[in-house]
């Protein structure tokens, strides 16, 4: 009996030492997955978006896209908005079920039940209305609008301009129905080319409500460079003390302004969004071009009202910075040439955001590499990676979805392109390889590792576009099987941004 109740003590005492070991490795060792496939650490004293390399995800089975189950042979039935019914300066609205684009030219529209196949439905306007008209003689037609929907009011914004000047007017129409007929409300803000250039021009509007529910009008293009200013949201024009006021003159009353610009290379265009899974705004903004090198940047900021900022450590403002292209914003997009037989593609750009069901979307104009007049649409998956920064897909959307993808799926051959800022010509892809043992040889040097739901850590120790520290380090991102429209074929893409706000995209071959 005795030796029964010695064997019994020595049992407890194991099942008491194992229990506690568990629970303190339980602890060590929690941890939950971010939405944006980043490993955030719980009370361990690790950073929050750290993730340990040496737990990498076991190799999940890849589906390519045309095997997943909410694949509809999209890329069969693909319609590219032409040039004889394209959409510049693309505005992307959702209503129900249906997707809309609202372009340049009179306000152009479009229509899509999937973001790929697209619909012309004709102009929202056949004529100008009297006051923008007044105000800018020899306007032919809308530029850029955006659209909202306050309460069961739509409100389509858009501006009227003489190209190249400062003589411009934004001015907005209210409809009870997304396909109109709109009604024109008045000006909003306006803007005049005897204003000094370091005033903004009053073009290119985007209306944008913030986290707290005040609507913001955010506008400008080259010349004084980005502003933002508050806006009534029962009227839609310009707030003043507890009322609101029309036809507000930008010598008088601009705003603030959250990016530089200058005569030379933009920007404009911008687009305001906020991820409350971040806690960012972001602003996208065109520069360069619009026939020949447009690109598209990024800055974020806590505030709706900046500062937007960039780079290390958040360290550079944008409204600071003097217009000088090369050194502004994080560039998530420029025009590229994945050298594999496609099409080459130059000045992507004026760009829209579009959330939807859990995703984001970027849809922007583009044209064919020589030829400058030619543009259509384009939209992009975009997805955060684990230090709040957005990745741009470069492939063309074609209903892709996340999924795990696991690292010896990247063995092979890619072609890869670094979207560095002094250089906003198309840039040709050159190609890599990655091996078997996450290393990448090439014109880029380093190794690679997949996470799950398609986050990746690109570690770059050489470069081929030069030996500078800012085209080197660590770059996080996301690897998706999309379609290469131009070949016909599924296969991956990359795209991850490092520090520096460098961005690398590949294409596999």
């Amino acid at each position: 009996m005795k030796k029964f109740i010695k064997i019994l003590c020595i049992v407890l005492c194991l099942t008491i030492f194992v229990n506690i070991a568990g629970c303190e490795f339980s602890f060590m060792a929690k941890e939950n997955v971010k939405s944006d496939g980043a490993v955030e650490t719980v009370d361990n004293g690790k950073d929050k978006t750290e993730r340990e390399d040496d737990k990498g995800e076991e190799e999940p089975t890849m589906k390519t896209l045309t095997e997943l189950d909410e694949y509809q042979n999209y890329t069969a039935t693909y319609t590219a908005l032409t040039p004889s019914g394209s959409c510049h300066d693309p505005a992307v609205f959702k209503d129900g079920n249906v997707y809309y684009l609202f372009g340049t030219n009179s306000t152009t529209k479009f229509s899509s039940t999937n973001l790929i196949n697209w619909q012309f439905e004709g102009q929202v306007f056949n004529n100008l209305a009297s006051d923008m008209q007044n105000h800018v003689i020899g306007g032919s037609g809308y530029w850029a609008p955006d659209i909202i929907k306050y309460g069961n009011q739509y409100r389509l914004y858009y501006c009227l301009s003489a190209f190249g000047t400062q003589q411009s007017a934004i001015g907005f129409a209210t409809a009870n129905n997304v396909n109109g007929p709109y009604t024109h409300q008045g000006i909003v803000i306006k803007s005049k080319d005897s204003d000094p250039n370091s005033l903004p021009n009053a073009i290119d509007p985007n209306v944008v409500t913030d986290k707290d529910g005040k609507m913001w009008l955010c506008y400008g293009s080259f010349f004084g460079g980005i502003y933002i200013i508050e806006l009534d949201p029962a009227t839609g024009f310009v707030k003043s003390g507890s009322g609101y006021e029309k036809n507000v003159d930008v010598s008088v009353n601009a705003g603030t302004k959250i990016c530089a610009g200058n005569m030379s290379v933009g920007p404009e265009g911008p687009y305001i969004i906020y991820n409350p899974n971040t806690g960012y705004y972001y602003l996208f903004v065109s520069y360069g071009n619009l026939f020949s090198d447009y690109n598209v940047r990024v800055g974020r900021s806590k505030n709706i009202t900046g500062p937007y900022t960039y780079g290390s450590n958040d360290g550079i403002e944008m409204q600071n910075q003097g217009g000088a292209e090369n050194n502004h914003g994080n560039k998530v997009i420029g025009g590229y040439d994945f050298n594999l037989g496609g099409v080459s593609r130059m000045a992507p750009g004026h760009c829209s955001v579009l959330y939807d069901n859990g995703s984001y979307y970027m849809v922007n104009h583009v044209r064919n590499t020589g030829n400058s007049f030619d543009h259509y649409v384009q939209v992009h998956k975009i997805l955060f990676n684990e230090k709040g920064w957005p990745c741009v897909l470069p492939n063309t959307y074609a209903g892709e979805k996340v999924q795990n993808i696991g690292t010896a799926n990247l063995v092979g051959k890619w072609k890869a392109i670094t979207f560095i800022k002094n250089n906003n010509n198309t840039i040709v892809a050159e190609e890599i390889t990655v091996s078997e043992n996450k290393s990448v040889s090439g014109a880029i040097t380093g190794s690679i590792q997949a996470y799950e739901k398609g986050a990746i850590r690109l570690t770059v120790t050489s470069n081929s576009c030069g030996d500078e520290e800012l085209y080197q380090g660590i770059f996080s991102g996301f690897v998706i099987s999309g379609y290469d429209y131009d070949l016909r074929k599924s296969t991956l893409f990359i795209s991850a941004v490092n520090e520096y706000g460098y961005s690398i995209v590949a294409e596999k071959v």
